[in-house]
């Protein structure tokens, strides 16, 4: 009975091993990227990406924006489209005079930011960011929009994904 028994438990560990490895090349073959990282590696250079944004944003740069966001960004919306939108919320709102946190979380390889903006007009803005970071160092704009007010959001999310470390 002993020896079955231990046969049969090689032969789950195998099948086990088996499973893993098979899963392990789907995901490769897949394109799945992993980082081992910190979200707060993330988040940091999220924010320094956001400070370079709002620097080009204001000097009317709006190409240099486009040629650094993420591809995602970059294979569902035109050049053209993305610097004519920024250009309408130039003339719209002007230059940002006021950038701060409102709230901020973290997701494998993303980050999403609400920020509370001041426009040299003295709108309120919200800025809903999103920043892909594939390495912790580098964060590439997937998206944003800027709407007038101060939106709220669900502190019950950015409690649950906290950039801060577990």
């Amino acid at each position: 009975m002993n020896v079955s028994m231990s046969r049969l438990l090689r032969s789950k560990w195998k099948m086990g091993l088996l499973v893993a490895m098979f899963a392990i090349c789907i995901s490769i073959a897949a394109g799945v990227r992993i980082h081992f990282g910190y979200f707060s590696d993330d988040r940091a250079a999220a924010i320094a990406a956001e400070s370079t944004m709002i620097r080009q944003y204001n000097a009317k740069d709006f190409d240099a924006i486009y040629d650094g966001a993420a591809d995602a960004l970059k294979s569902g919306v035109s050049r053209q489209r993305v610097t004519d939108a920024m250009r309408l919320t130039f003339d719209k709102f002007g230059v940002v005079i006021e950038d701060k946190e409102a709230a901020t979380t973290c997701f494998p390889n993303q980050v999403r930011m609400v920020r509370w903006m001041r426009s040299g007009n003295g709108d309120e803005l919200t800025a809903l960011v999103t920043w892909f970071v594939p390495d912790g160092k580098n964060a590439k704009l997937v998206s944003a929009q800027i709407s007038p007010g101060h939106a709220s959001f669900d502190q019950a999310i950015v409690r649950a994904h906290s950039c801060a470390p577990r």
